[in-house]
């Protein structure tokens, strides 16, 4: 990948205020929210997907896996916003030499092509990926207009890059010369300094990162918010890396949330579990089951090691059960030896 192609990726991940939803994609929002937008729930439709009890972020998460695993994408530890990219590409390609092929066009476009011959559906299929070009064209030529970027005869991979990239530049960022992870995190830095521009904002940041901001000024106030948020990172990152060491896992170079994704998988690997196609939410519920599931099962086998023992292990932790019988074990080899000394004092005397 060429390294415009890749920079531009990278501002497309990061820059959700800027990023070009198709007609099929979800709506990007930089925070968290429970709101579901319309959009959501006719592509979560069109893809058979069961949003109940559901946030948007989650519908989201849900959406872009549904879409990249029907096109046999990888998406692994890619960020939404990248993946997003990922599934244009594919969908833009209009080689359906396949049965299969026209299938996933269909499902992901919602193209009905129930009772069409193998050649009326392809063309169909082919009708509704040149209507799904051509909004997403209108769309970027809109933003291209009002940053004064020219986009003509650029397909529109092309064309999101140029445009994503001259958002930046609006943005004040400078990414020339930086390589894709120094280019994010200055782009991410830049995006959270925008989020607190007002007194308002500054201060809703605050209450959630528990900070007391009374009487500082807005320039004080921001500054302790930002260090907050600073600190907030590398505590999660020292986690991380913590979490990774122990599962032999290389976060060199990777966000927070990219490396997130990455320990995921790792520890799924580890505990024998599949999580291929899971939307992070499923993901996580089932390795916390199958966590749960190792965790009785060595409560069992201590259980088991203590009744030899005479030790009643209700109530305490693994940790504590294994210490007691230790301890125990311990005692019992003391016995033992005690018992053989005296048996040999005994013969002696005889």
């Amino acid at each position: 990948m060429k390294r415009k192609k890749v920079l531009g990726i990278v501002v497309t991940a990061m820059i959700s205020m800027s990023t070009i939803a198709p007609a099929f994609a979800v709506e990007t929002a930089p925070d968290s929210s429970t709101t579901i937008g319309a959009e959501q729930v006719s592509d979560a439709n069109k893809l058979g997907i069961d949003i109940t009890g559901l946030t948007s972020d989650q519908v989201q998460d849900k959406i872009i896996e549904t879409e990249a695993d029907k096109l046999g994408i990888d998406i692994t530890a890619l960020p939404n916003e990248d993946a997003q990219t990922e599934i244009d590409t594919a969908l833009e390609d209009t080689n359906l030499d396949t049965s299969d092929k026209v299938l996933q066009r269909a499902q992901i476009l919602g193209v009905d092509i129930t009772g069409l011959s193998a050649e009326a559906a392809k063309a169909k299929v082919l009708a509704a990926i040149e209507v799904h070009r051509q909004e997403i064209y209108q769309k970027l030529s809109l933003r291209a207009t009002k940053l004064g970027v020219i986009i003509s005869g650029l397909t529109n991979v092309q064309a999101r890059e140029k445009v994503q990239i001259a958002k930046a530049a609006k943005l004040g960022i400078d990414i020339t010369g930086l390589s894709i992870e120094e280019a994010r995190a200055k782009i991410q830095a830049a995006l959270e300094a925008k989020k607190l521009e007002t007194m308002d904002e500054i201060t809703k940041k605050a209450s959630v990162l528990g900070l007391d901001i009374t009487g500082l000024s807005i320039e004080q106030a921001r500054a302790k918010v930002q260090q907050a948020i600073e600190a907030k990172k590398q505590e999660i990152a020292q986690k991380l890396s913590q979490q990774a060491t122990e599962l032999g896992v290389d976060l060199t170079g990777l966000d927070n949330k990219v490396a997130m994704e990455k320990i995921r998988q790792a520890r799924a690997l580890k505990l024998g579990v599949d999580i291929t196609g899971l939307s992070t939410e499923d993901a996580k519920a089932k390795i916390k089951a199958a966590i749960e599931a190792k965790k009785h099962m060595v409560t069992d086998k201590i259980a088991e090691k203590a009744s030899k023992f005479g030790i009643d292990t209700t109530g305490l932790t693994n940790k504590d059960a294994m210490d007691k019988i230790k301890v125990a074990r311990e005692d019992a080899k003391e016995k033992s030896k005690i018992a053989r000394e005296e048996a040999k004092a005994t013969k002696t005397a005889k």
